[in-house]
């Protein structure tokens, strides 16, 4: 189609539209009433538009913020760690070690896919391999245990929650020496399994159940749970004690992978 022919096809409408914009600005320049109008829609428009682009800018400055404070947080939770490792025992003849670096090193990272509706229960994190993150690491959130790291690629890695047949935690009550395997029946979400505990163990409804620290994959006394019930069968080894979670695994959002800086050294040791 010629320039022509499009003159003539859309003329008409753009001369209808010209003069509907110069009789709008007429009618609005020459009565105060409708120019009062014009005014406050305009105004209450560009403050919309201005509250939308606040929100925005706002909401990516928040964003920016979480990470930071997420960093933040990385670094106090392995200072306290390290702390925690330095308390004296309860024979004050023994004498606590020389303050050093903590053994785990927290790394910050963000949740951004979830599988939480079956059994084979996981999380995939923005961090991988290129991040240093490998398999068997530990992964808390803040208010407590998340899961292990089964699989890394580049840039990301999969982490098999708590809320798996195959997650086994060694787990102890807070305050006492004895210590079992903590796992999950595959059914009720917030609850887990603590077996295994010897039956001399002190068991009291609403007492924290904390990583023992007997692995590499978690530092001691990070808490997991409450109990709920206790049952003690006549003829089992111990406790079997259900555990109530802390963590909503379905509302995590930042979490933190462990790294345990002495996981070569005992690997070498032990083997």
């Amino acid at each position: 189609m010629t320039t022509f022919k499009r003159v003539r096809r859309f003329g008409n409408w753009v001369t209808f539209l010209i003069l509907e914009a110069i009789s709008l600005a007429l009618v609005v320049e020459y009565n105060q009433y409708q120019n009062e109008i014009f005014i406050h829609s305009a105004n209450v428009l560009t403050g919309n538009l201005n509250e939308g682009t606040h929100s925005i800018g706002q909401y990516f400055s928040l964003t920016g913020e979480n990470e930071r404070l997420q960093q933040e947080n990385s670094k106090l939770l392995a200072e306290v760690n390290a702390l925690k490792q330095l308390l004296p025992p309860q024979d004050s003849s023994i004498h606590a070690p020389e303050l050093h670096s903590p053994r785990f090193e927290f790394i910050p990272a963000k949740v951004i896919n979830k599988t939480l509706l079956g059994q084979n229960n996981y999380f995939t994190i923005n961090l991988g391999r290129h991040d240093s993150i490998d398999v068997n690491m530990g992964v808390i959130g803040d208010q407590g245990l998340v899961g292990i790291v089964t699989n890394v690629s580049k840039h990301h890695a999969k982490v098999m929650t708590l809320l798996h047949p195959l997650a086994r935690i060694s787990a102890s009550i807070q305050g006492q020496s004895f210590y079992g395997s903590l796992s999950w029946d595959g059914h009720d979400p917030y609850h887990m399994i603590l077996e295994d505990i010897p039956k001399e163990a002190d068991i009291n409804i609403g007492d924290n159940i904390i990583t023992s620290g007997y692995s590499n994959l978690f530092p001691p006394d990070i808490i997991i749970g409450t109990i709920e019930s206790a049952d003690n069968k006549a003829g089992d080894g111990g406790h079997t004690i259900t555990v109530k979670l802390i963590n909503d695994l379905s509302s995590l959002t930042y979490a933190y992978v462990l790294k345990d800086r002495m996981k070569e050294d005992l690997k070498q040791l032990e083997e």
